[in-house]
């Protein structure tokens, strides 16, 4: 097969196209690509910008939320200082050992401070537990605080009541405007810091300032506070790092939001990169705020992320996109490819189907212009009933092995291809070996069919047609072999046809018939017709034969030679018979119905006919619907019907002797095995042939030999009428040799039905 495949450049070139195609496809698809890639970069920078103003909101309302929980818990800190302040100022100073300590319990446990102490004016300390001390000096917290306030608040104190780092509430004991003493409490300042899992997804410093600007406490990102080691003032290392004017820019916004109570927001360039700075004053203190800062590179980061985050999601989007499009390309060329194929290579066999071929044919005939060609189309005789009877499966063998065949018996030179079903056409050199080709495909084919159990004979015929005109359309040279195809007879031993215009004459009318026969039959355009069946010793009618005439709306009848068969070839007979055999059966019904004199009607079944495994039920169907008494229809076959399938013609007829149908051989003595069958097949009536009927007149011999076949069929139960008989030389002959039945023009042609019911039907007393 690969020299055939070499000669495929139109088609290669063909899927060359649709490969550019496809690139062009996939430009298309990566420009647009690349034009949403680009808006969605566009879209992404501006949604950049707007998420930035996002997370900046987001952070200062954070920032405000965690700023007010320490500002809260001050608040809370001072106001209880304050009311315990009060609460002491009550205490007679003689009960102060006593009643004292469980008033800073209380406080001690309400507001979780780590210690709170009174001191009276004469610098005794009291304690939570009730004991009294004067060893210890707070005079640095009392100096500190204003009498004229209810409290204050001082930072960073370490070693006073505790090892811890902390702040420290001062409220002056006042009792009828004269001074009692100090209530002092500590606290440290990771009791007041909240937890935030802000500063764990976005790393950045929160501290908190005094009134001078001193840090007093750093929270980290893990919520632990770190306390400086050293003093360390914000606005000293913001001005080592800011020029004058920034500077003064930032204290004085700090300064203005501090004294108003209000947060603020400033971005200022501390140390390599700029700091987002948000500050929120604390309530209860006297300045403190809690200054939360980070760096712009980090909110940069969130922001990137979020853009890295949804270009990775658009680029897995694209990336899908595009291999979606490569696989719908990839899927679409396939296809493509599957198309061109199906349009230049027939899908069972892989050979050139009709395009294939026309192009290659050309091809050739281009190529060698001086070299003699001819045309053929050739398949396998009664290949269809081949098909119906052992399935497709098996007949589909029969065609592949046909096309391989075709490989090594045609050359280089020459191409073949598939047109439907069986039928195979090849341009083939013109050298007197065309006969040996075919016989080469037959054996392979015969072969072929050994393998897959056909005993079906395999046999090829073939149309012809000499090319004599290279520029002649290679369409035409194929539908010229193909007619000259379709007229090859056979029943003859030359299965081979030359194209002539005559048969180009027959074809057009062949078109012309098979384009009305459908609809003819269901116009009722076919009618039975009866030809009566004589007994010629009574000289009385005993029966008929139905043949169809094709009789158009018009009155004109298509002539029986002209149609049938082409039917026989095209398979439509099948339907005339089952048509003539229902019509039949209606009419025995009728006249039975009518109580009319009945006589037996022979219905002709073409072989083909024969051929479908549904044809006894079929028939059997029939005889039920209308009824009909056994004995009243006859069939009628040819003995070619047994030329094939032997044995399983034999059992279909003995299916149908079991339902009382009698059976009659026709034209006997035209064939060449007619007594074999006789033998076998349970016939009642014996037909001999008028072309036998008239040569055994005119000679003793003939005489003899019909003698002989009449007194055998009688010997075999068998009933004998001669068809053809004309003229009284005939029937005398007849008589002599005991033949008692005639079927000619001498007695009857064929008339209408109705005619032959008016003549012949006559009511029963």
């Amino acid at each position: 097969m690969n020299k055939f495949y070499k000669s495929v450049k139109s088609i290669s070139d063909k899927l060359k196209n649709i490969d550019k195609n496809a690139i062009r496809v996939s430009a298309t698809v990566a420009v647009f690509f690349l034009a949403v890639w680009l808006m969605y970069l566009l879209h992404i920078s501006n949604n950049t910008k707007r998420y930035r103003n996002v997370v900046d909101d987001f952070i200062m309302a954070q920032t405000e939320r965690e700023s007010e929980g320490i500002s809260s818990a001050f608040d809370k800190r001072c106001t209880a200082i304050s009311y315990g302040a009060r609460t002491v100022s009550k205490v007679d100073e003689a009960y102060y050992r006593e009643d004292l300590s469980p008033i800073l319990t209380s406080l001690t446990a309400a507001c979780e401070f780590e210690h709170v102490v009174f001191v009276d004016m004469n610098n005794k300390t009291y304690f939570e537990d009730g004991t009294v001390s004067a060893d210890y000096d707070f005079s640095q917290f009392i100096d500190a605080c204003d009498v004229g306030t209810q409290y204050m608040v001082l930072g960073n104190e370490e070693g006073i009541l505790s090892s811890k780092s902390g702040f420290v509430i001062v409220a002056p004991v006042r009792y009828m405007e004269n001074m009692r003493g100090y209530l002092i409490a500590f606290e440290t300042y990771d009791n007041i810091v909240s937890i935030s899992e802000l500063r764990k997804e976005i790393k950045h410093d929160e501290i908190l300032l005094d009134e001078k600007g001193d840090v007093l406490c750093r929270i980290m990102s893990d919520n632990s506070v770190e306390i400086p080691k050293r003093d360390v003032n914000f606005f000293d290392e913001a001005q080592s790092v800011m020029d004058a004017e920034e500077f003064n820019a930032f204290t004085t916004e700090y300064t203005e939001c501090i004294n108003a109570r209000v947060p603020g927001k400033t971005l200022r360039k501390l140390g390599e990169g700029n700091t987002l700075l948000i500050y929120y004053p604390i309530k209860g203190t006297d300045g403190w705020a809690v200054m939360d800062c980070y760096p712009e590179s980090v909110i940069i980061a969130i922001t990137r992320s979020a853009e890295i985050e949804a270009i990775a999601i658009f680029v897995v989007i694209v990336i899908i996109m595009i291999l979606a499009a490569i696989q719908i390309i990839k899927f679409l060329s396939g296809e493509r490819r599957k198309i061109t194929e199906l349009e230049y290579l027939d899908g069972l066999t892989g050979v050139f189907n009709r395009n294939a071929f026309v192009n290659r044919a050309a091809e050739i005939l281009k190529e060698n212009k001086n070299l003699p060609y001819t045309m053929i189309c050739f398949d396998v005789v009664n290949f269809r009933i081949i098909n119906e009877t052992y399935g497709h499966e098996r007949s589909d063998v029969i065609i592949q092995e046909l096309a391989n065949a075709c490989a090594d018996a045609f050359g280089h030179n020459e191409a073949y291809g598939r047109l439907t079903a069986d039928v195979f056409v090849a341009l083939t050199l013109d050298d007197g070996e065309e006969g040996e080709r075919i016989e080469y495909l037959e054996q392979h084919v015969i072969a072929k069919a050994r393998e897959v159990y056909i005993n079906h004979p395999i046999k090829i015929k073939r149309g012809r047609y000499e090319v004599t005109d290279v520029k002649e359309s290679i369409d035409r040279m194929i539908d010229k072999a193909n007619i000259a195809r379709k007229y090859v007879n056979t029943n003859g031993t030359e299965l081979s046809c030359r194209y002539s215009e005559e048969l180009l004459e027959n074809a057009r009318k062949a078109d012309e018939i098979e384009s009305q026969m459908e609809e003819a039959l269901l116009n009722g355009e076919f009618k039975p017709y009866l030809q009566g069946k004589f007994n010629m010793v009574e000289n009385q009618v005993s029966g008929a034969e139905a043949l169809v005439r094709w009789i158009k709306p018009d009155g004109k009848i298509v002539p029986p030679g002209d149609f049938i068969p082409l039917f026989e070839s095209n398979g439509f007979v099948e339907k005339i018979d089952f048509y003539m055999l229902e019509e039949i059966c209606k009419y025995l019904r009728r006249m039975i119905d009518e109580n009319r004199e009945v006589y037996r009607v022979s219905v002709n079944q073409s072989r083909y006919l024969l051929n479908d495994p549904e044809y006894v039920n079929k028939v059997k169907e029939i005889l039920l619907r209308y009824q009909i008494p056994v004995g009243l229809i006859e069939l009628e076959l040819t003995e070619t019907v047994f030329f094939h399938e032997k044995d399983r013609m034999i059992q279909m007829m003995n299916e149908l002797k079991k339902m009382n149908v009698n059976l009659s051989i026709d034209d006997f003595g035209s064939g060449y095995s007619s007594f074999n069958i006789l033998k076998d097949v349970p016939f009642d009536v014996l037909k001999i042939d008028r072309e036998f009927l008239t040569d055994s007149v005119h000679t003793e011999k003939g005489k003899i030999i019909l003698e002989k076949i009449v007194n055998m069929a009688h010997g075999l139960g068998m009933s004998v009428i001669c068809e053809g008989v004309e003229n009284e030389e005939q029937i005398e002959l007849l008589k002599s040799i005991n033949c008692h039945y005639a079927q000619g023009f001498y007695y009857a042609r064929p008339i209408p039905m109705q005619e032959f019911m008016d003549k012949y039907n006559t009511p029963k007393n």
